[in-house]
């Protein structure tokens, strides 16, 4: 089988920048119209959240978009997946794939004894996050489906379809 790769949506990746810098903006607003102490804080954490968050999209935008990198690449043996690090998830360790519809994500089952050696290979903060992702969708590792140009279903079937 060939290699396939999947970019996130310009479109929709634009969308979500410009709602970053708008509510940026609204917290420099707040900020510079204060009624008490708390509306500055807030506008601080807006300040903060947004504009950090908006910033990091752009970044991998223009990462993505301009420098041709890929989101996913799924090959025959694996699936490296691309954000702020590139992690590569081997095919051959993965028992299935599952679409959390309410976190938009899409899960990673491994196969038993990968699953626990991944967690005892985790540093301290590593197997926090883990433990949190187990508790939260069931499973020590997802994939983003935010912004993507195709269904998350149609994702995971493809994913599922290249495991043996």
């Amino acid at each position: 089988m060939n290699e396939i790769k999947v970019y996130h949506s310009v479109w929709k990746t634009a969308i979500y920048i410009i709602g970053c810098f708008l509510f940026t903006e609204g917290g420099w607003y707040v900020i510079g119209h204060p009624r008490n102490n708390l509306d500055i804080f807030m506008g601080w954490l807006g300040v903060l959240f947004f504009g950090l968050g908006g910033l990091m999209l752009l970044y991998l935008a223009v990462k993505e978009f301009l420098l041709r990198n890929p989101y996913l690449t799924i090959t025959d043996k694996s699936v490296i997946a691309r954000s702020l690090t590139t992690k590569e998830y081997l095919l051959e360790d993965i028992d299935s794939f599952q679409y959390q519809r309410a976190l938009k994500l899409i899960g990673i089952h491994y196969k038993k004894g990968i699953g626990r050696r991944k967690m005892k290979e985790a540093s301290g903060f590593g197997r926090f996050v883990r433990k949190l992702n187990v508790r939260l969708s069931n499973t020590q590792e997802s994939l983003s489906a935010y912004v993507l140009p195709m269904k998350p279903e149609e994702l995971c079937k493809l994913l599922n379809s290249r495991l043996k």
